[in-house]
C-alpha cells in the first residue's frame, strides 16, 4: 500500500515539474500515463485530445483569393489557426471567418487573422476565439505562387 501511494506522490510531482497544472498533474498521477510512443514531457496522448481539420490542403496558389470549404468546429474547445508557407515570391494572409450555419453568411473573426507573411518557410500559429459553429479560412496570395497550408488545430470538448 505504501509503495503504491509513494510512486503516485512521485508522479505527481513528476507531472508538476514537467509544467503541468495541478489539477493536470493530480489527473495523471491518479489515472497512469497514457500509452504513447515515444516519451514527451508530459507523456500525454496528443492525438486523444487535439484535432487537427484541414483547411487548405498543401498545395500551390497563385495570387489572388482562396477561400476553404466550411469547417464545423463543433466538436472543438478551443481553437487556433496554423499557416505553413514553403516557397514564396510575395505575401500571404489569411483569415477566419465564422457562421452558425454551414450555408450562411460568414463573418470575420476579430483577433483571428495572421497578415504579411513574406518569409519562405515560415510557420506561424495564432489562437482565436470562437463564437459560431462553422468555420472558413480565408487566404489571400499577393504575387504568387505560394506553397500554402492551412489547418484549424483544437483541443476537443470534454464530453
Amino acid at each position: 500500500m505504501f509503495k503504491r501511494l509513494h510512486r503516485k506522490v512521485l508522479s505527481f510531482t513528476r507531472h508538476r515539474a514537467a509544467g503541468a497544472t495541478r489539477l493536470l498533474a493530480v489527473m495523471l498521477a491518479l489515472k497512469g500515463a497514457f500509452p504513447i510512443i515515444g516519451e514527451s514531457g508530459l507523456s500525454q496522448d496528443f492525438k486523444s485530445w487535439m484535432t487537427v481539420l484541414l483547411a487548405v490542403v498543401p498545395q500551390s496558389l497563385s495570387a489572388g483569393t482562396n477561400t476553404s470549404a466550411a469547417i464545423d468546429a463543433d466538436p472543438l474547445a478551443e481553437c487556433c489557426l496554423q499557416v505553413l508557407v514553403g516557397a514564396l515570391t510575395g505575401s500571404v494572409d489569411v483569415k477566419v471567418q465564422q457562421c452558425a450555419t454551414s450555408g450562411g453568411t460568414y463573418t470575420d473573426i476579430p483577433n483571428a487573422a495572421i497578415t504579411q507573411i513574406v518569409a519562405g518557410s515560415a510557420a506561424v500559429v495564432m489562437n482565436f476565439k470562437r463564437g459560431q459553429r462553422f468555420l472558413k479560412t480565408v487566404t489571400v496570395v499577393t504575387t504568387g505562387p505560394a506553397l500554402v497550408a492551412v489547418a484549424v488545430v483544437g483541443q476537443r470538448k470534454v464530453m
